[in-house]
């Protein structure tokens, strides 16, 4: 295993883990309205029934972190991409 495999999050957390993620600060949704999309541990991160997976997809990643970049700068240009 390469030490950049060693650093990468697990693919899936429990609720508890994030919600003490959110507690502690290092845990945010992508938008007020979108908490169930989270960037924590420099990852995304989608909400399902059983807690959080992560999201591993390089293009989606990118496309979500334009997206929130957009959002966070008021940039009225296109909408988020749709995804890949």
């Amino acid at each position: 295993m390469t030490a950049a495999a060693e650093r990468q999050p697990p693919p899936a957390i429990s609720h508890a883990e994030m919600n003490a993620a959110y507690d502690r600060g290092d845990a945010a949704p992508l938008a007020a309205t979108l908490s169930w999309l989270t960037r924590y541990q420099d990852a995304w991160w989608v909400v399902y029934e059983e807690g959080w997976l992560r999201v591993t997809d390089e293009l989606t990643a990118a496309d979500i972190d334009a997206c929130a970049a957009r959002l966070t700068t008021g940039t009225k240009e296109e909408s988020c991409p749709p995804p890949h």
